[in-house]
């Protein structure tokens, strides 16, 4: 599987990096995600805590075509998601 990122415009870098999550991070959550869930837009979004133990969010699209997954952003989950996601697992 091709993991792909959006690149922002002005720095070059991976969108997700404006928001301080690094690729690997980002990565690891879409492959195992705590939750997982279809914006209203068709794109998918997996919640899920990192190895580090941050709680992130990250928003994606999958292209079955080349079998890639193209990662439009990531972001640490505020306050109230990250409750509600503690909730949802039960902890």
């Amino acid at each position: 599987m091709e993991y792909r990122f959006y690149k922002d415009p002005d720095t070059g870098m991976a969108h997700c990096r404006n928001h301080g999550v690094t690729e690997l991070e980002a990565i690891s959550v879409v492959q195992s995600p705590g939750r997982l869930f279809r914006n209203q837009d068709e794109s998918l979004v997996a919640e899920g805590q990192t190895l580090s133990g941050r709680y992130i969010r990250v928003v994606y699209r999958e292209d079955s075509q080349d079998d890639s997954i193209f990662v439009i952003t990531a972001y640490d989950m505020g306050g109230k998601a990250k409750r509600a996601y503690r909730r949802r697992k039960g902890k």
